[in-house]
């Protein structure tokens, strides 16, 4: 299994650089608590949206993208703040035990919001406007990469606002249903 994050930079997609490879021992679980590294601190979180891959491919063009994945999940990206001051960060920035935490699917058309709990930050994304990113980002990838099913493709939508320090809870709501909740300790 691969975990592949677009890049969060406005790039161009057919670069590269556009793609971040995470650990597959980076995916946590929902609902278990996400242990803050003392190394490389402090942290950020980012919201995205996790698809899952459901068919083998390799050189898939972008029109026919949707046929191999499921609907999307919300999902927390846990990173090193200095990851995001490099042009080419160290995978020990971003790629540790539970560093990504994906939810549970929420519909195409849902509008997912991701909320920091005693905290102002909220980060509202229709799952629905992402999957052009996701189309294009998976015919780019798979011009060099064979995907499998299984495999994980990450689209980072923002970043909550807030360093990461122990006893903060981070959630993911879709029309009053919780699909995501990670506490930190």
């Amino acid at each position: 299994m691969k975990i592949v994050s677009l890049n969060d930079r406005e790039t161009d997609v057919k670069n590269a650089d556009a793609f971040l490879l995470i650990a597959d021992s980076a995916l946590g679980r929902n609902g278990r608590p996400f242990f803050v590294p003392e190394e490389y601190a402090p942290y950020e979180c980012m919201a995205a949206v996790a698809f899952r891959i459901t068919r083998l491919g390799k050189s898939i063009p972008e029109r026919f993208a949707h046929r191999y994945h499921d609907s999307g999940s919300p999902a927390l990206m846990f990173r090193s703040i200095y990851a995001s001051k490099q042009d080419t960060p160290s995978p020990a920035y971003y790629s540790f035990d539970s560093a990504v935490i994906a939810g549970e699917e929420a519909k195409e058309g849902d509008e997912v919001v991701w909320s920091l709990k005693n905290n102002d930050c909220e980060v509202k994304a229709r799952i629905s406007g992402l999957l052009p990113k996701l189309h294009r980002g998976i015919a780019a990838y798979s011009q060099m990469n064979m995907l499998r099913m299984g495999d994980m493709i990450l689209i980072p939508v923002a970043t909550l606002e807030a360093e990461v320090t122990p006893e903060m809870e981070f959630r993911a709501d879709c029309g009053g249903k919780e699909l995501l909740k990670v506490r930190t300790k």
